[in-house]
Order: structure tokens, then C-alpha cells, then sequence
């Protein structure tokens, strides 16, 4: 896992306004003076960015001159689209995160129940991208079905959206509602192999009259969270003063990936820069490095690193270079793209059809169909054998004759 403290603190959502420097500017120094820590400007809707490179590192440098971090996010349509759709917003979720070091993919609505794209959404991205990826969900995550155990593998924290509307106003029963949601997927994700639910970091909205000392009683309560944000700026400031007065939640017995690795049996050897998992497998070179970077600690590697001529049945252009299988990943490496996460789901298809070939070919060896001959050859067949009878007789006549005449 990624490491989550730059997220620590009050951030700021800014809705889905396209900010020209003067305007980004002037709300920085506003939430500035609102004592926030961090900002999350609108970086792209769909397949539709919002700004080029420049524009984005406008509003990077920007934030940095007035002390705020920045996360920008960007609206996911994803299968609602297709499959073009969800490598599109793939590619740009993992440039803007290129760029800021963090992206936050809102999937709210649209990857309701939609496993499957949802992980062909998120090893597009991770293939492409290694560092904070942080996806929005609803915080009743059951009654609203986000496809977390698909995603929790890949991502580093959940941003779940608290609406105090729906549960009558008042944090404690928001708490009292969401937790025992959040507590059973973190249960399910156990089940399945996983460490468990990624850390949750929550988003109020401020756009449903909720009152203010609900908000600070929430914020008191959540505060070990490390995160809080505020959804949106145009609806902020009758809640800022209250705010203020609150602790900055600040994240508490938080470990690193690396501290997380250990704690699990994983051994670093800082000299040879390589781990060894609880099951003696080692990892090196850039497969290490792309461990120490992000990794699941449950996922072991079932290999040592080896070299293949072909790396992959799917994809034969991709030609030779070195790939070791974990229990649910495949890093690879060539020397054109480096190292990367294979396309598992794809690879194991072609796989399969290969294998069925295989047995086809292997029944056909082992069941040769009949020989059928046309009448003409069948008669032309019994003639040579007979022919061949006869000079066998003749030749044994021939032997007989020489014994008799040959000296003894």
C-alpha cells in the first residue's frame, strides 16, 4: 500500500468548476485562511480532461505556494460506456495521478455492481501507475453495492461520502448506521484472502443543511481516521469557523508498506535490496522495488523470478524478458516498458484455449479415425497379396531347389 499520510488533515472538495489561475488562486488563499491542508480540485469528467499538462501543474504549483496538498479527482463512467470508456479513463487517471502523485477516481454511481469492470478498470490503471489511487464510495457501502472486494486489491484508501440527511441529521447515528457496514466487507475482504478493507478516509457533505455542531461532533469522533474532507467549497464557509475549532485529524499507527510487509513475515535484505516472503521465495531487482513501492502482503510470490523467451501466449509481441507469479498478481519486466502488471484475466483465457487445442489434438492421436479404402483399391490390395503370396511360394520353391544342389 501506497503511503496515505500526505491525506492527513481537513481537505477541501472544489465541485466541478474549471478554475483559471486567478480563481484557483484566490481559493487557495481562501482555504488557506479557512485552516485546510489540502484541496481537490475537478481534473476531468470521463474521457473529457479538464485541463492539459500545464493546466494541472498550474494548479499544483499554485496550492504548494499556499501551503495546501493536492489530490484532483475525476468523474468515472466506466461501464456505462464500455470497454473504450474504461481504458480511456483508465489512461487518464493514471496521467493526472503522474502528475500530483494522488487521483481519486469517483465511482460512486456508475460501478454499482459491475465487478468485472471494475477490475479491468483498476489493472488498466495499475499497470500504468503505482502511486495514491483512492476511490469515492457511498458510506453505506452495502445498501449502495461499490464493488469493493473487487477493487480493494488495487487501491490504497476508500474516500466514502457521509450524507447525514439520511440518517436523521445527527453523527452519531450516521456512525452508528455506516460502521456496521464497513466492519462485514472488512470481514468479506478477510475471507477472500485479502488484509481486509482498506483505510477509510471520510467525505462530508455540507450541501444537506446538516448543523454544525453535528459536524463537529463527527469530526471529534472520526478524528483517528487521519481525513476529513468537505464536499463542496461553494457550500463550506457557514461551517468554517466551527471547523476550526475542531483537532486536525491526524492518521495514528500508520505504517508504511515496507513496515506492513515485515509485520507479516516479509524480510528486506537492504544490502541485496530484495525480500523474502514467509514461504522463501525471494523478490528482486525491480520486482522489489515495485513491492517495497505497493504491495498486498498476503500476496506471495509462488516463483522465483525466471526468463522466458515469450512472456505471454496473449500478447506475442511483447516478446521475451523475466515475469514471476504472486498469488494474485504477475509482475513482468522487458527492457522497452520495464517492469509491469500483467493482464491476468487475458493471459489465463488464451491459456485455456491452448490447453483445449492440446486435448484435441491429443484425442485425435489417441482415436484415429478408420481407414476406408475405395472398392478399385480394395481389389488392387487382395491382388498384391496374393501376388506377393505367390512369389513368397516361389522363393520358397527357389531355396529348396539350391539347398539340394549346393555341397553339404
Amino acid at each position: 500500500m501506497a503511503d496515505i499520510s500526505i491525506m492527513s488533515g481537513r481537505w477541501l472538495w472544489c465541485g466541478s468548476q474549471i478554475f483559471t489561475e486567478a480563481q484557483w488562486d484566490t481559493l487557495c488563499s481562501l482555504a488557506t485562511s479557512w485552516k485546510i491542508q489540502g484541496i481537490h480540485p475537478k481534473c476531468a469528467d470521463g474521457i473529457h480532461p479538464y485541463y492539459d499538462d500545464a493546466g494541472m501543474q498550474m494548479l499544483k504549483s499554485i496550492a504548494e505556494k499556499h501551503g495546501l496538498k493536492c489530490a484532483p479527482y475525476h468523474y468515472c463512467y466506466g461501464p456505462k460506456f464500455g470497454a473504450v470508456q474504461i481504458a480511456t479513463e483508465a489512461q487518464i487517471s493514471a496521467h493526472i495521478g503522474s502528475i500530483f502523485g494522488a487521483v481519486i477516481p469517483d465511482i460512486e454511481d456508475e460501478y454499482m455492481s459491475q465487478y468485472d469492470a471494475a477490475i479491468s478498470f483498476a489493472k488498466q490503471v495499475r499497470a500504468l501507475y503505482s502511486g495514491l489511487w483512492i476511490p469515492t464510495m457511498y458510506a453505506n457501502c452495502i445498501t449502495h453495492p461499490t464493488p469493493l472486494l473487487a477493487l480493494n486489491p488495487f487501491i490504497d484508501a476508500w474516500l466514502p461520502q457521509v450524507y447525514f440527511s439520511v440518517w436523521t441529521g445527527i453523527a452519531q447515528d450516521a456512525i452508528n448506521y455506516v460502521f456496521p457496514q464497513w466492519h462485514a466487507i472488512d470481514a468479506e475482504c478477510k475471507t477472500y484472502g485479502q488484509e481486509g478493507l482498506k483505510p477509510t478516509l471520510p467525505i462530508i457533505s455540507t450541501t444537506n443543511n446538516v448543523a454544525s455542531n453535528q459536524i463537529v461532533d463527527f469530526i471529534e469522533k472520526m478524528q483517528r481516521y487521519g481525513y476529513i474532507g468537505f464536499w463542496h467549497s461553494g457550500t463550506y464557509e457557514p461551517y468554517a469557523s466551527a471547523v476550526q475549532t475542531t483537532p486536525i485529524p491526524t492518521l495514528e499507527n500508520t505504517m508504511s508498506n515496507t513496515d506492513q510487509l515485515q509485520a507479516a513475515g516479509w524480510k528486506y535484505d537492504a544490502q541485496q535490496k530484495q525480500w523474502t516472503a514467509p514461504n522463501e521465495c525471494v523478490v528482486v531487482l525491480g520486482f522489489a522495488d515495485a513491492v517495497s513501492k505497493s504491495w498486498d502482503p498476503q500476496d506471495y510470490p509462488l516463483e522465483n523470478e525466471q526468463h522466458l523467451d515469450q512472456l505471454e501466449v496473449s500478447n506475442p509481441a511483447l516478446g521475451g524478458g523475466s515475469r514471476q507469479r504472486f498469488r494474485m498478481t504477475t509482475l513482468e519486466w522487458t527492457p522497452a516498458r520495464g517492469v509491469f502488471k500483467q493482464w491476468t484475466g487475458q493471459e489465463l483465457i488464451a491459456l485455456e484455449q491452448e490447453v483445449h487445442q492440446l486435448q484435441a489434438q491429443l484425442q485425435t492421436l489417441q482415436n484415429p479415425p478408420p481407414v476406408e479404402f475405395p472398392r478399385d483399391a480394395q481389389t488392387a490390395i487382395i491382388d498384391a497379396i496374393h501376388q506377393v503370396a505367390g512369389i513368397t511360394q516361389e522363393l520358397q520353391t527357389v531355396g529348396t531347389a539350391l539347398q539340394s544342389v549346393l555341397p553339404q
